[in-house]
């Protein structure tokens, strides 16, 4: 059982809600970047691996309430409205939310309504760029929000990013990215029936896979993510 650390928290941490595959590696970055960071999770190894880097971690939602700036990185829409819930409830009154889970946008867009009747500034921002991405600090951020939201999230964006991309309004962020998740889906469908089709017929996986690359089906899926076995490393 973690021992609550509520007492040593400052509104000059930035509060991290879910140390998954993604968010671990988005809070390494933002401690290595100099960022004070407060995290919780339900995994107390995730917690542990953010304290080995200085951060600090907490044994609930509610203890990052003094927190001015909150990131979540969750997976899906009932978590995040869940956590917004719990943190209004214990009485956080922040500065900004960065939500850069991948939810529903009317949820998003709910959302910052709400958080904005209590005077806390809302951005969705989900990403691009996959678990390497996330440990290499190169992801891309799609972000939706007002322009002034927009700034007061940049510094923590580009500490775990290297591309911030505003969209539009609240939930413009999340449309973005359900418009590229449909479009990069498409892709993989594609890839993988060819390759099928190839080995149906006979042909090497590998090779056919080298051929698209170097051709007219060369795409993100065939050289980076593709999902017939041994062909490359998915990552």
């Amino acid at each position: 059982m973690l021992s609550r650390t509520f007492s040593k928290l400052t509104s000059a941490q930035c509060g991290f809600i879910g140390l998954g595959n993604m968010g671990g590696s988005m809070a390494a970055n933002l401690l290595s970047s100099g960022t004070s960071v407060a995290a919780f999770d339900l995994s107390k190894s995730s917690l542990d691996a953010v304290s080995s880097l200085g951060g600090t971690a907490v044994s609930s939602v509610e203890d990052l309430k003094e927190c001015e700036t909150i990131i979540t990185m969750l997976p899906s829409s009932p978590h995040v409205q869940e956590t917004v819930d719990k943190l209004l409830d214990a009485g956080w009154r922040g500065k900004l939310l960065i939500d850069s889970s991948t939810i529903d946008p009317l949820v998003s867009a709910s959302l910052s309504s709400t958080l904005k009747s209590h005077s806390i500034g809302c951005v969705d921002a989900p990403v691009s760029g996959g678990v390497k991405g996330a440990s290499a600090g190169t992801l891309t951020f799609m972000v939706g929000g007002s322009e002034s939201d927009l700034n007061s999230a940049l510094p923590y964006l580009k500490a775990m990013g290297s591309n911030v991309v505003h969209c539009g309004p609240n939930g413009a962020g999340q449309s973005t990215k359900l418009c590229n998740n449909l479009a990069m889906g498409i892709q993989m469908v594609g890839v993988v029936e060819a390759i099928n089709m190839g080995t149906k017929l006979g042909l090497d996986a590998k090779t056919l896979a080298d051929v698209m690359n170097t051709s007219t089906s060369r795409c993100w899926s065939s050289e980076n993510y593709n999902p017939h076995p041994g062909v490359c490393e998915v990552g």
